[in-house]
């Protein structure tokens, strides 16, 4: 009997605890099996033991049938609910709810922090084009080119000592110049002139239109034209230019000129609006203005950083230039003179000896005497350009004995530069 009472009560508790796991589930809550057996063997345990009617089996046995619900009652079949339960441990999405934890996304919300592109908005600092304006400055150089030809062909009519552009000449320095031109007219020579300062774009002029054969300044030119076209050609032609360029040497010049044409210094003519012919004669005629003009593209070549550095040297020692001779020792200079005097060469100067009649008759196309000089001087004011065209006599000679008559001209247009 008290194995019935005890099973009773077994079930009777298995109940409760399956009310009570029913209620807990609600509240989404589980109790593991082994604490609900825990629980029954200690309810067993705690039940008081009845005294034993010995004697009285039958009678006490009735409840049997009575008891028969047990059978019923068999909660032990349906303690397997309790095993069913386990589906609470199932119910474990409570810490399947780690899903939070999965809700990581958040933290893979990084794409804020790829928001970056707001950083790699640094296009704005790919602005620096701005920077990169350096393209304006090379248009800058090209500019400055065309300013400068633009201010000299702005000089007119000139047939006497004339400035032009903003800044003006002192009136000593312009005295001096004049005075000294006049040294060569009053003897019945003819003179033009043009000397154009760059950091003022401002100059003087005289006489700048009168055609007049360049002589040998022409050999600067046409060379360094050749070579910005062929920068190779001096190492195959070293000793024809240098002979060309610092001697003056006729033979060298004469013999590339013919090797390559006229090409080179025709394109710098189209390039500057230079219109006379450069085609037919080696040794063409021009206006100084014309010649100025040319050297615009010297300047721009031979400051180009293009320019071989033998290329300059020579241009800074060439014979018989007036202003390597007479400024030379204080301001860079770089330049190329000309000269005839219908007398030929390999004889000591003698000052008797006249020259022919037909270099002296006003013809410029007749080769005609002529003392010239062109170039560049860099001071400590600013480079300026000039050229010289006269038609005076230079007997250049084995020991060059006779002084330049260009000299006092050098002198003045020098303080006229620094005047300005």
């Amino acid at each position: 009997m008290k194995r019935r009472l005890s099973l009773l009560l077994t079930g009777l508790l298995c109940m409760s605890v399956l009310c009570g796991c029913t209620k807990k589930e609600n509240e989404q809550q589980t109790l593991p099996a082994q604490v609900i057996q825990e629980s029954l063997n200690q309810n067993v345990s705690a039940l008081p033991k009845e005294p034993q009617t010995s004697g009285k089996p039958q009678a006490s046995e009735e409840p049997q049938t009575s008891a028969e619900p047990q059978a019923s009652a068999e909660p032990q079949t349906s303690e397997e609910p309790q095993t069913s339960a386990e589906p609470q441990t199932s119910a474990e999405p409570q810490t399947s709810e780690e899903p939070q934890a999965s809700e990581e996304p958040q933290a893979s919300e990084e794409p804020q922090a790829s928001e970056e592109p707001q950083a790699s908005e640094e296009p704005q600092a790919s602005e620096e084009p701005q920077a990169s304006e350096e393209p304006q400055t090379s248009e800058e150089t090209e500019n400055k080119d065309v300013y400068m030809r633009r201010t000299i062909n702005t000089i007119g009519y000139d047939n006497v000592l004339t400035s032009f552009g903003s800044s003006k000449p002192s009136e000593a320095a312009l005295s001096q110049l004049e005075s000294s031109i006049a040294v060569m007219t009053n003897e019945g020579y003819d003179v033009s002139l043009v000397m154009y300062d760059l950091n003022t774009n401002s100059g003087v002029s005289y006489c700048s239109d009168r055609i007049m054969c360049t002589q040998s300044t022409i050999k600067a030119v046409y060379l360094c034209a050749l070579l910005e076209e062929n920068p190779g050609l001096l190492d195959i032609h070293h000793t024809e230019i240098e002979k060309a360029v610092r001697l003056s040497d006729n033979e060298a010049y004469e013999y590339l000129r013919s090797l390559y044409g006229s090409e080179p210094i025709e394109r710098w003519c189209r390039e500057t609006g230079v219109e006379h012919d450069m085609s037919t004669r080696f040794y063409p005629c021009v206006t100084v203005k014309d010649m100025c003009l040319l050297w615009t593209k010297m300047y721009s070549y031979l400051e180009s950083g293009n320019a071989p550095e033998d290329l300059k040297n020579y241009l800074s020692d060439s014979a018989c230039s007036s202003a390597r001779e007479v400024l030379g020792g204080f301001c860079r200079v770089q330049s190329k003179a000309g000269w005839e005097s219908g007398l030929g060469t390999g004889s000591y100067y003698s000052p008797e000896r006249t020259s022919p009649s037909g270099y002296t008759d006003k013809n410029p196309y007749n080769d005609e005497c002529a003392i010239n000089d062109t170039g560049i001087v860099f001071t400590d004011e600013g480079a300026y350009l000039f050229a010289i065209f006269t038609d005076h006599s230079f007997d250049v000679f084995e020991n060059y004995t006779p002084p330049n008559p260009l000299n006092e001209i050098t002198k003045a247009l020098f303080q006229v530069q620094q005047s300005l």
